[in-house]
């Protein structure tokens, strides 16, 4: 009992296609061909192509690639990342497409193949989970900017008269950049308070608390998640 167990554990098995016939016979099941399952198909090579760029390139590659190379030795930093691209990046990439391509199943029923690795599409499907909730956040934030930019003036061009006396217009900031002198390297630009106190609402220290929900970024994270959502539909 215990090495039949072990057996199935370790076999691997195709997926029965969905056009099936079963033999009244002997009561097994007779796949039919390939092409004449009902299979879905890509309409054109420039929709299978956009799509392969849309899974390469995401917030990520804009937000803080730029940044991370930078902090890593800049253009020195392009040599690895290109060696372990190609060599690591690259092949698992092609072999993810190419499963779903061949099976027409998801990353979780993909892996009926061999209930061993099952664990690989749960996990899968826990990662791009955790992936989505972050970057929502990211994406509501910049939701709240696109509403801000709508009004005559850009509120975060300018101090307001509770933002503290260090507070010094963004614009005067980009004029002084080049100077010197203590007052400058004191300063704050609006732009960065405008940020930290009105669009995340941060705490000076972690015993503040973190607050109450703000209403406006709720609104905004179900509207980043209701975007994804028919995205994906």
């Amino acid at each position: 009992m215990e090495n039949n167990t072990s057996d199935n554990l370790f076999a691997i098995s195709y997926p029965s296609p969905k056009n099936s016939q079963r033999n009244s016979c002997n009561g097994t099941t007779t796949p039919e061909p390939i092409d004449q399952q009902n299979r879905p198909e890509w309409s054109n090579k420039l929709e299978f192509l956009m799509s392969c760029i849309s899974m390469s390139v995401g917030l990520g590659n804009v937000w803080r690639f730029p940044f991370t190379a930078y902090e890593n030795g800049g253009g020195a930093f392009l040599i690895p990342y290109i060696i372990v691209l190609f060599v690591i990046g690259r092949p698992l990439y092609y072999l993810e497409m190419i499963l779903g391509q061949f099976t027409s199943r998801s990353s979780v029923k993909i892996w009926e193949i061999s209930p061993l690795f099952r664990g690989i599409g749960v996990g899968q499907l826990v990662g791009t989970t955790s992936v989505v909730t972050y970057y929502v956040s990211l994406i509501a934030i910049t939701l709240s900017y696109m509403f801000a930019s709508f009004a005559s003036e850009l509120p975060w061009a300018k101090c307001e008269g509770s933002w503290g006396e260090h507070c010094v217009d963004s614009s005067a900031i980009i004029a002084h950049a080049g100077d010197r002198n203590k007052t400058v390297e004191q300063a704050v630009s609006s732009s960065q308070i405008y940020f930290l106190d009105i669009v995340l609402k941060e705490k000076s220290q972690i015993y503040d608390g973190i607050g109450s929900p703000d209403r406006n970024k709720t609104v905004e994270q179900a509207v980043s998640s209701s975007q994804i959502y028919f995205l994906m539909e």
